[in-house]
């Protein structure tokens, strides 16, 4: 089985978030987490785009980047940069929120997770549950972030 660009380069932002936990940074996400949804909660838009991925040691199609739009917090679409259906990988922002949150609360041995100060979306958020296990690793990236679903926001590359 072959590894994706898109895998490696998350193994290398994992390891990145990993060092920068073990060098003081907290390793305990929940309040910054919480202030976040909070944020995002009292901000965010009646319709949105988005494109995310994921990292992980997975099938390339679980990695590579998708295009989502949300309306009323219903996902309208979710598309890879192909056009091709991204079925199962179209998420809300709630969604990425809770996934993140029960990150933070099962007491990683690393966890790592910037959100955008305006919105309050997660721009990038990693773990490593146990640092000795191989390959139990996760990010996730939002790479754009529109408030509006237009055809021209948040290209998927």
């Amino acid at each position: 089985m072959g590894y994706s660009l898109t895998w490696l380069t998350s193994v290398g932002i994992i390891a990145l978030g990993t060092a920068v936990s073990a060098c003081g940074a907290s390793d305990d996400g929940s309040e910054e987490t919480n202030d976040a949804l909070a944020l995002w909660r009292s901000k965010e838009p009646a319709e949105y785009a988005f494109v995310y991925n994921r990292g992980c040691y997975c099938p390339l199609e679980y990695t590579a980047p998708v295009r989502v739009v949300v309306k009323d917090g219903i996902v309208l679409s979710a598309r890879f940069a192909d056009g091709s259906n991204g079925g199962q990988r179209g998420v809300t922002i709630d969604d990425l929120h809770r996934e993140i949150r029960s990150w933070s609360k099962g007491e990683p041995d690393a966890f790592e997770a910037q959100y955008d100060e305006t919105w309050g979306y997660p721009r990038t958020a990693s773990v490593d549950q146990e640092e000795r296990m191989a390959d139990d690793e996760s990010l996730i990236a939002v790479t754009c972030f529109a408030a509006n679903a237009r055809d021209d926001a948040c290209p998927v590359d």
